[in-house]
Order: structure tokens, then C-alpha cells, then sequence
């Protein structure tokens, strides 16, 4: 299997501007020097100097090589093995500088060598540039092949945690192409007693149940046709290992639509993950999702087994606690093993009945660790039918209303569930959810053949500083749409002309809630509506006072004064209300539109079409607006 080919994760060539300069600025130096040296002193002079330059050059290089951590520490050098360095540093300033030496050449002469310079140019700067695209050519080669030859599926292995054994190899292999795939387990899943299992909550308990003992996402060879297991089982004290020809045929792929960024062949494509559950007697079942892809027994080793005391090491944790034969399986640890196996793969079709006080997102788990549901709901009742799926062990509730905030978690004892299920014969049931947030009421009931069960066998897990912010806030809501209920009642009397009546329930709501801004908003409007504009004038003060706590409100209060003075005429007053009621609220449209009717009206014409503008992006429609952007 040695020369079978492996996915390899491949990295881009590196490539960055500190990468380019590093050795460029240097040899930039070196020129200018050997510039200004050849232009004054002549070839043998500057050459001189490069011969003496490089020693030290050649010097300083070896010092510091044998003075990092990687380069040995200190020892003697003798000369001979200086030289290749010594040569190849010195190649290599006389020809980076043979452009230097032509252009001195061309100052002096006024003759240009344009053959030989082109060469040099093409090398110094053809060189790195065709490196660097061999490398990326190789990279792209690389990653695309790689992309045609495996596929990206999730690998789950599943066993019962009171199934204790050693994986040693499980192989995707392309036989024909020599290609393959190689399951590496870091380590063992932990050996879980019955005592231990029935010590842990539900939600613990349904966890290391039902949770694979190994998830892993892997490369496997395109139209593998085989996959080789093998492993011990300290359980039955057998090694089992075998090749079995697998039905790649029979998954159903699609294309990857995302990431955009990438080529369709590099997003290539996705199935099912794939789950080996592996059972007593060397039986071994591979599914494909939920379906059942193939069922087979592997072969006994009986060599292996005899030299099982490589696995001694496994045991020996376990020894300490337990003798080594309570470690075999025996009548009753086989029955519970059978049982979840069968929770595992049996279907069934249920109904999730739902009262919720508020706006939900609900997923719900299956024992093969599937989202078997995960959907909004309203606050109005609900079914939803869930078909041809394993029990359910955890239902996740996400506050839909703010932000899907996760608040709750019902863990459901599925073993449980199981039991009753088959003392019924039955394989349909309800399970009945009534959640109320605001006075923390969760209530699960089980419902078989139309009739109640009782069901005490399922778990709340309450994350409480999500649920008391969320309660909190619906506190708030519930004072914002009171309070619109009064502000509604409060203006549709104004537009009956009711001011007598409004003005009552003003004056009411003012003296129940006197922070509350707005109502001293229409408190002012119906002033000038029974009072008339002095009056309101009269009171200016006092409104900017009572509302200075709430930005909202006292935008109101300069805007409505502004109206005033806009309908007296005092254009440039009313304008600085505007501007106030604006900065105060600058997402408000009609505070904009009304800055640019002023200026309209003072004739500001640029001005005027500025706000215009300004306010119908801000999603004005007024037909003011409209006419100053006409003109």
C-alpha cells in the first residue's frame, strides 16, 4: 500500500513583495556602488573590490549560519569547503552588474551592446518571473488532478461505547488506479459502564450514546472500490479484519455551489456522509445517511488475536477499575448494545405539536446525530410532521423574535421512549410543546393513539442569561405597543377634532407615565390646536424641558416649532429648528425635506436641491420635495 497515492494538502507558492525585496535591495546597493566604482575608477579596480568584498561577504554568511539554532554551533571550517560559496557569491555580483558595466560603457563611448544587454535582462528578470510560473503551473496541476482523483466526504464510525475494541485501519482504496484514503483515529473512544452511562444526565447520556465515536472529514479516491477495516475487540477478545468491495456506484453526489470564488472543479462535489457502525461478531453495516449502502462480515484473524497482548495497554486502564472479564460481553450488555443499535436504525414518523408564546427557530436532532427538523415557527399552533426518521434526542429552541437567541434545550430520553413505543407496538406518536418565555413555562407531553402518556423522561436545560435578556426585552416591546396604543388613540382624536377629548387622555397618560416624551409632544400640538400659536410659543420652554431626556421627542418639539414659525414666515428661525430636530434624528426623512423647503423658500436653489435630494434617499415622497427637483 506504500505506493498507493494519498491526497495531499497542497499550500500556493509563497510570493510576497518582502519575499521579492529581500534579496533585490541588496543587489540595488551593490549596483549603485559598483556604479559609481566603474565610472571612476575602471573594470579592475571594482573587480578588485568585488574579490576582497565577497571574503568578507563569504565570511559574514558563514557565521551566521553556524550561529542559528538549525546551523550546528561552532566548529572549524576548513577553506576548501568555503569555496563553493565563495565562487557562487562572486558569480553572482559580477554578472547581476554586467548592465552596470554597460551603461558605464555606453556613458563613456556613447556605444550600446544592445544584444548582449537584452540577454542579461532577459535572465536576471526571465528567471524568477519562469520560476515562479513553473511553481504556480505545478500548484494549479496539482490541486485540479487532486480534485478529479478524490472527493471530500464526512466519515463517521459509530460503536457502542460499551463495545470496547481498537481500530487499526480503515482504507478507501481505488484498486485500480492506486489511489487511496486512510482513516487516522488519534485515539480510542473511552470504554462507558452501564453504571457510569446511568450516573450521567439525559443529555449527557444521549451525547455519548448516539454521538459518533469518530467524525472526520476525508479525501476518499474517486470510484474507490474497496475499503479495508481491521480491529480488535477487547469485548470478545477477537481480531477481525477483511477487504470489502464497496458500491461507490450507489452514492448520489451534486455539485458544490459555494465557494463562488472557486472553479467548479475545485468546488466539486458532495453526498451523504458516510457512517460505518461496526457490531459484535465482526458485522459491519455502511450507510449512506440513513440508507443502508451494505452489510457484511469481516473475517477473523486468529493470528492476530493469539498476539493481542500488543492491546495490553488499552486494558490495563481499565483493570484498575474493573477485572479484565467484566470487559467481555456478556447476556444483558449484548441486549442494551442490540437495543441502541436498534434505536439507531429504526424509522419512525411523528408529529411535533407546538404552542409558543413568541416566534421560534427549532432544530430537532435524531439519535444518528442528524437535523431531522429545522424550521420558524409563529406563535400560533403548530404541527409538523417529521417522516421515516430515528427518535429524536434534543430539541433546540432559538428565540426567532430577538436576534435567534438560543435560550432552550430539551434533552429526551430516547431509550426511554423506545420501550414504551414497542410495549404499545407503536410507530407513531405526538409529542406535544407548549412554551411560554415570559413566565418560563415548558411543558412536554407524550401522546399515543390519541392518548396522553405520562412521560417524565425528558430534560430542560435553560440558558438563563439569554432568557432573562430575552424576557426583558419582550418587558420592553410590550411598553413600546402600549404606548403606541395611546399615541394611536391620542392622534386619531385629533384628526376626528376631538382636541377636548385627546386632551384628556393626554393630560391622563402624562400624569401615569410623566417621562414619557412624546406625549408631551401632543400635548403641545393640541395646545396650539385649542390655544392657538401664542400659547404654544408661550410654552417652548417647558417642552424643551420635559422632553431633554428622549432625543425622539424633543426632535418632535423643535420640528413642530419650526412648523410655526414657518407659517409665520420667519423662515431663517424656523430653519434653525429644523437643523436641530434633524441633528437630533438625522435618520428621519421629513426633518431633511423640511430644511429643504426653507432654503427653497429663502431661495438657496442649490441648497434646496441638496436636502431634496438628500431626503428622498432617505425615502421622502412629499410632493415639495418632488417640485424642488423638478427645477
Amino acid at each position: 500500500m506504500n505506493s498507493y497515492k494519498q491526497y495531499k494538502k497542497i499550500e500556493p507558492p509563497y510570493l510576497s513583495y518582502e519575499y521579492l525585496f529581500f534579496p533585490v535591495l541588496p543587489l540595488l546597493l551593490i549596483a549603485v556602488l559598483s556604479y559609481i566604482s566603474l565610472y571612476f575608477f575602471g573594470l579592475t579596480f571594482t573587480s578588485l573590490l568585488y574579490v576582497i568584498g565577497v571574503l568578507f561577504m563569504n565570511a559574514f554568511y558563514h557565521a551566521l549560519k553556524h550561529a542559528t539554532p538549525n546551523g550546528g554551533g561552532y566548529k572549524s571550517t576548513s577553506i576548501a569547503s568555503l569555496l563553493p560559496s565563495y565562487f557562487f557569491i562572486l558569480f553572482l555580483l559580477f554578472f547581476t552588474n554586467i548592465g552596470t558595466y554597460l551603461f558605464v560603457i555606453y556613458q563613456e563611448t556613447n556605444i550600446f551592446h544592445a544584444t548582449i544587454f537584452y540577454i542579461w535582462l532577459f535572465i536576471v528578470l526571465g528567471f524568477p518571473i519562469i520560476y515562479y510560473a513553473f511553481k504556480f503551473a505545478t500548484y494549479y496541476q496539482l490541486i485540479y488532478s487532486q480534485a478529479l482523483q478524490f472527493t471530500n466526504v464526512c466519515i463517521k464510525i459509530n460503536y457502542d461505547p460499551e463495545f470496547l475494541i481498537k481500530i487499526d485501519e480503515i482504507h478507501f482504496i481505488n484498486y485500480t488506479k492506486k489511489r487511496i484514503a486512510k482513516y487516522t483515529l488519534k485515539k480510542n473512544r473511552e470504554f462507558e459502564s452501564q453504571k457510569t452511562l446511568e450516573s450521567l444526565n439525559i443529555a449527557k447520556r444521549n451525547e455519548i450514546l448516539f454521538s459518533p465515536a469518530f467524525s472526520e472529514r476525508m479525501y476518499v479516491p474517486v470510484n474507490t472500490n474497496l475499503v479495508k477495516i481491521a480491529y480488535y475487540s477487547i469485548s470478545e477478545d477477537t481480531y477481525y479484519q477483511d477487504e470489502i468491495v464497496f458500491p461507490y456506484d450507489q452514492l448520489i453526489f451534486e455539485e458544490n455551489k459555494y465557494p463562488l470564488n472557486k472553479s467548479k472543479i475545485l468546488r466539486g462535489k458532495k453526498t451523504e456522509p458516510l457512517s460505518i457502525t461496526i457490531h459484535e461478531n465482526g458485522k459491519i453495516k455502511i450507510f449512506t445517511g440513513s440508507e443502508l449502502l451494505l452489510e457484511t462480515t469481516l473475517k477473523k484473524d486468529n493470528l492476530k488475536t493469539e498476539n493481542s497482548s500488543e492491546y495490553k495497554e488499552i486494558i490495563e486502564p481499565y483493570q484498575n477499575r474493573k477485572t479484565s472479564s467484566t470487559l467481555l460481553l456478556d447476556n444483558e450488555t449484548r441486549e442494551r448494545i442490540k437495543t441502541r443499535q436498534e434505536i439507531r436504525e429504526k424509522p419512525f414518523n411523528w408529529t411535533l405539536n407546538l404552542n409558543l408564546s413568541h416566534n421560534h427557530l427549532i432544530c430537532v436532532y435524531d439519535c444518528n446525530n442528524k437535523e431531522s427538523l429545522r424550521s420558524r415557527f409563529t406563535d400560533i399552533e403548530t404541527k409538523q410532521s417529521i417522516l421515516q426518521n430515528s427518535l429524536p434526542r434534543k430539541i433546540l429552541f432559538y428565540c426567532d423574535t430577538f436576534n435567534r437567541t438560543k435560550w432552550l434545550e430539551i434533552a429526551i430520553d430516547t431509550e426511554k421512549l423506545y420501550k414504551i413505543l414497542n410495549e404499545k407496538k407503536c410507530t407513531y406518536f405526538e409529542i406535544n410543546l407548549t412554551i411560554d418565555i415570559q413566565d418560563s413555562l415548558i411543558l412536554l407531553e407524550l401522546k399515543i393513539d390519541n392518548q396522553f402518556i405520562e412521560f417524565p423522561y425528558w430534560e430542560k436545560t435553560i440558558i438563563h442569561d439569554s432568557l432573562l435578556d430575552i424576557q426583558l426585552k419582550i418587558k420592553e416591546k410590550k411598553k413600546i405597543e402600549q404606548k403606541n396604543v395611546v399615541y394611536s388613540k391620542i392622534y386619531e382624536l385629533m384628526q376626528k377634532k376631538e382636541y377636548s377629548k385627546a386632551e384628556e387622555l393626554c393630560k391622563k397618560s402624562i400624569k401615569e407615565n410623566p417621562t414619557d416624551g412624546m406625549l408631551y409632544f401632543y400635548e403641545a400640538r393640541l395646545l396650539f390646536y385649542i390655544h392657538g400659536k401664542k400659547a404654544c410659543y408661550d410654552k417652548e420652554a417647558y417642552f424643551i424641558e420635559r422632553t431633554s431626556h428622549d432625543t425622539k421627542a424633543l426632535a418632535h418639539i423643535y420640528n413642530n416649532y419650526g412648523c410655526l414659525l414657518d407659517e409665520d414666515l420667519d423662515y431663517k428661525k424656523a430653519l434653525s429648528y429644523f437643523e436641530k430636530a434633524n441633528e437630533l434624528a438625522p435618520e428621519m426623512a421629513i426633518y431633511v425635506a423640511n430644511k429643504a423647503e426653507i432654503h427653497y423658500k429663502l431661495k438657496n436653489r442649490k441648497k434646496a436641491i441638496s436636502f431634496a435630494k438628500e431626503a428622498q434617499e432617505k425615502g421622502d415622497t412629499s410632493e415639495i420635495v418632488k417640485e424642488i427637483l423638478k427645477k
